[in-house]
């Protein structure tokens, strides 16, 4: 059973690393099939919003879970109940808790405020994850990266504003983002001992189950046309993760940051367009800055990886 790398050298969505050796990545390739992804994940954000407007969020996010449930039992099937062994049952249980509030405060987010200002926001996504690599593992963060998270939080104080009287959606887009880093430092335990497959059916299982409870409590039956709505949903959430994960594997997660960022155009563009919502200059300005530290932080982490690498292949050779 291998050992996880530091948080600090993870940047990407997920714990994906590159299916070839640096000289052999495709950054074109990965690039596009990011840009691909991206869209389809605006596209599915703006489902929700759209059905936002006449059902209660937490009752989109359970469907959201039961249809991504139902793509993967049967694959379980074909491939073999075997698959779903697992040694640590418990961190399973408090991944899926975990996702399951990540789903009900994005949805809600995004239900309440505009999604530019909710995808800027999932951009400080990194800079919760350095702080946990410091608090939970210990680990050493250079005084580069430690301004850079400085200002990478002065950019989410200007989006965020906080105050006394701050909107539950900001506060829940913001925990959203904190959650996800807490997300990401638990699949990267599980992913030295556990199949792909085997933790995407334990937390669509466990989030159907979660969130069953609170949906039923503010159920609404939806129509014919909000159900096509709630599948497609379901088909382009996992679709999208399909493009997510081929990219990351096409090239690095550092030469891909800059393309990550698109998503914020895409959100502005699909936000103007579709629901008439104006980023206000607070968002932008922070957004520039969390976009810059997040940036200048990923670009810093592949400048030393290669060093180090390139350190080790001269150690090796003496």
């Amino acid at each position: 059973m291998s050992t996880p790398p530091p948080l600090s050298e993870e940047f990407a969505s997920t714990a994906i690393k590159p299916d070839r050796p640096p000289e052999g990545q495709d950054t074109l390739r990965g690039a596009s099939l990011l840009l691909v992804g991206i869209s389809i994940g605006v596209f599915n954000w703006s489902i929700v919003k759209l059905l936002g407007q006449e059902m209660p969020s937490i009752e989109i996010a359970w469907f959201r879970s039961l249809f991504g449930l139902i793509v993967i039992i049967p694959f379980i099937i074909r491939t073999g109940f075997g698959i779903l062994r697992t040694k640590r049952p418990g961190l399973h249980i408090v991944r899926g808790i975990n996702s399951s509030i990540i789903l009900a405060m994005a949805y809600y987010a995004l239900t309440h405020l505009p999604i530019a200002q909710v995808t800027s926001i999932s951009f400080s996504r990194p800079l919760f994850l350095l702080v946990l690599a410091v608090l939970v593992l210990h680990e050493k963060v250079h005084i580069h990266r430690t301004v850079a998270t400085v200002i990478g939080f002065i950019g989410v104080i200007i989006i965020v504003r906080p105050s006394t009287d701050m909107e539950p959606a900001m506060m829940a887009a913001l925990g959203n983002a904190m959650l996800m880093a807490v997300g990401i430092v638990i699949l990267k335990i599980l992913a030295t001992g556990d199949r792909t497959e085997t933790m995407i059916f334990y937390v669509t299982l466990i989030q159907s189950l979660v969130l069953a409870v609170p949906a039923m409590i503010y159920w609404q039956t939806p129509t014919w046309e909000q159900l096509a709505l709630l599948g497609c949903i379901g088909a382009s959430g996992t679709l999208m993760q399909s493009f997510m994960v081929r990219a990351y594997r096409s090239a690095e997660a550092s030469a891909l940051a800059p393309f990550d960022y698109t998503r914020l155009i895409f959100a502005s563009l699909v936000g103007y367009f579709f629901f008439g919502e104006i980023v206000d200059n607070f968002t932008w300005a922070g957004a520039g800055l969390l976009i810059a530290a997040t940036f200048y932080i990923a670009q810093r982490e592949r400048k030393m990886a290669k060093e180090e690498l390139q350190a080790a292949s001269i150690d090796s050779a003496q």
